[in-house]
């Protein structure tokens, strides 16, 4: 991620450890951008959890992953008005 930019970053949760996609939560959160970023995860993972790492929203696989396409669209625009009122 490094010397890129990205408006969205979406990961799954268990790569090669159980905590995988944490770091790459901590490696978006420190890209230039602030990217929205999402977790997926065949496994539940406490809200307080994902937060704490620094994910703007969390979803089940099978679970309510059809309402993904409009969090992301909303996600996207609450993040656009943040930059717009920072500058």
């Amino acid at each position: 991620m490094a010397g890129r930019t990205f408006d969205l970053v979406v990961t799954d949760m268990r790569m090669e450890t159980e905590t995988a996609g944490f770091d790459v939560v901590h490696n978006a959160k420190a890209a230039a951008g602030s990217p929205v970023i999402i977790v997926l995860s065949a496994y539940p993972i406490p809200a307080s959890e994902w937060r704490k790492a620094g994910a703007d929203a969390a979803y089940m696989k099978g679970g309510g992953i059809f309402r993904i396409l409009d969090d992301i669209e909303r996600l996207l625009i609450r993040r656009s008005k943040t930059d717009q009122s920072a500058s």
